[in-house]
């Protein structure tokens, strides 16, 4: 299990790469984030599969980014945020 410290600053890597457009490398990221949280963190999965989602965005690749959509509010760790995860994907659209 990896430290929480850890994965917040992978988090902010990939979020960084998302927005200088290094998009391979946000994903990369935003993937081994979801990794080392999967289990142990469940609120920085729920962000890490958004940040999948607005990476596949980006390039373009829609069914990728429903399949990251999915994963995050089947995963949500409470009602609250997959309410609102529904609402700001409503939102982008």
């Amino acid at each position: 299990m990896a430290e929480e410290g850890f994965i917040v600053s992978l988090l902010k890597e990939a979020q960084g790469a998302l927005n200088e457009r290094k998009i391979e490398v946000a994903k990369r990221k935003f993937e081994e984030v979801m990794h080392f949280s999967e289990d142990s963190h469940p609120w920085i999965y729920f962000k890490a599969c958004f940040g999948l989602v607005e990476a596949f965005m980006e390039e373009g690749s829609y069914a990728s980014a429903l399949k990251y959509s999915v994963e995050a509010l089947l995963n949500a760790p409470d009602e609250e945020i997959f309410s609102l995860g529904l609402f700001f994907k409503w939102l982008k659209a």
